[in-house]
């Protein structure tokens, strides 16, 4: 990624406004954690290819890191109106309307992205933390579930089916859904401490104080 930088540098020497160097570059810092140049090098690029969706996209997730909700969600929706199929402004469109306290803005987006996207986990996962902050428990369970059965190694889904399982009062499910995040996360502090609160409520309080 060095060398690659490095390359696309000398070609925006030569020519600035070079749309493909902007955008990798921005990739790059994206990355890199280099959120505030990754922003500067996508709005270059939009000024020169103002209607590409998938620059806009990522305009408007380096927006969303720096705090710039307003501005990221209006560059989102841009970029859904270009382009409807690119299931990634979806996502991060429900992202920046859960950031804004927007929970069914959230989840009218994200059901969009799932509905195009149904073998995303990341669409379900994120469809999941929606309905849970809108008070759909039942719906975010289901959606914590898809996105677990197609990626198992993805944890903060076991991890987010156990809390919506334990909400329910389903505790022998949240149990083992914070044992299965376990397994990939072992020494992650929120599981450990839901399991150990799930285990209490079950009765079982020599697992719970080993958690």
């Amino acid at each position: 990624l060095t060398e690659a930088a490095a390359s696309y540098r000398a070609v925006l020497a030569v020519d600035p406004r070079h749309a493909d160097a902007h955008h990798l570059m921005g990739l790059i810092a994206l990355g890199a954690g280099a959120v505030a140049e990754a922003a500067t090098h996508f709005a270059v690029l939009i000024e020169a290819r103002p209607t590409v969706a998938e620059y806009r996209s990522n305009h408007g997730h380096a927006l969303r890191l720096l705090g710039r909700l307003a501005e990221a969600e209006a560059e989102l929706l841009e970029a859904t109106r270009l382009e409807p199929g690119l299931v990634d402004s979806w996502i991060n469109l429900g992202l920046v309307r859960l950031d804004r306290e927007d929970p069914a803005g959230a989840v009218a987006a994200l059901e969009v992205a799932a509905l195009r996207a149904p073998r995303s986990a990341l669409a379900h996962l994120n469809l999941g933390t929606a309905y849970q902050r809108a008070g759909g428990i039942e719906d975010a369970l289901r959606e914590y579930r898809a996105a677990a059965d197609l990626a198992v190694d993805l944890a903060p889904a076991h991890r987010n089916a156990g809390v919506a399982a334990q909400l329910l009062g389903r505790l022998d499910e949240a149990i083992g859904a914070y044992r299965r995040a376990l397994t990939l996360v072992p020494d992650d502090p929120d599981v450990l401490t839901n399991l150990g609160v799930a285990l209490v409520a079950a009765g079982d309080l020599p697992a719970a104080l080993a958690a």
